[in-house]
């Protein structure tokens, strides 16, 4: 459920600091009163790509925040473990894994601008998968850079994305 809003410099609304009830809320308003601007404000919450047209007058950047209550127990789902089990099949070949119960980590990372997508935020829920020792992957085209390397040495690595990095160092500690 969501809690509250804070908006900064978004499109014509300069600072809002909106704090919803535990029951149903309406938005209401005529016409050009701010609604979807609300709404898109939400939506980049959610994910969606942002705008440089999203910037209000004079701004040189935004600001959008949001408190959830989270049902309690919903990061523990068996549901959320089982999205976790379908992605390596399906992008890698992978059929013989094993998955660690419980969420391992949660990751908020920069997506650089491609294409028409603006740079944005992603929200990644990652678990521990284990492939067997002889575990052989297949290329496709949604993994076309798989590759089998020791956590060390993905740690190590200023090439790889630092989010990467960050879950491979937690992995070291865990095992140290």
């Amino acid at each position: 459920m969501l809690r509250s809003l804070r908006i900064e410099n978004f499109v014509l609304i300069r600072g809002a600091d909106l704090v919803f009830g535990p029951r149903l809320n309406a938005v209401t308003g005529e016409t050009g009163a701010g609604k979807t601007i609300l709404a898109q404000a939400i939506g980049l919450l959610l994910g969606a790509p942002g705008d440089a047209g999203y910037l209000g007058p004079g701004a040189s950047e935004a600001y959008v925040e949001a408190d959830f209550d989270l049902p309690q127990g919903i990061l523990d789902d068996e549901e959320l473990a089982t999205l976790a089990e379908l992605r390596p099949e399906e992008e890698t070949g992978l059929a013989d894994l094993a998955l660690e119960p419980g969420i391992y980590d949660l990751d908020r990372h920069l997506i650089p601008a491609r294409k028409q997508d603006p740079e944005h935020w992603h929200y990644d829920v990652r678990f521990v998968v284990r492939a067997g020792e002889d575990e052989a992957f297949v290329v496709s085209e949604e993994s076309h850079a798989l590759a089998w390397r020791p956590v060390r040495e993905i740690a190590d690595d200023p090439a790889i994305d630092e989010s990467v990095r960050r879950l491979a160092r937690k992995w070291l500690a865990r095992k140290s």
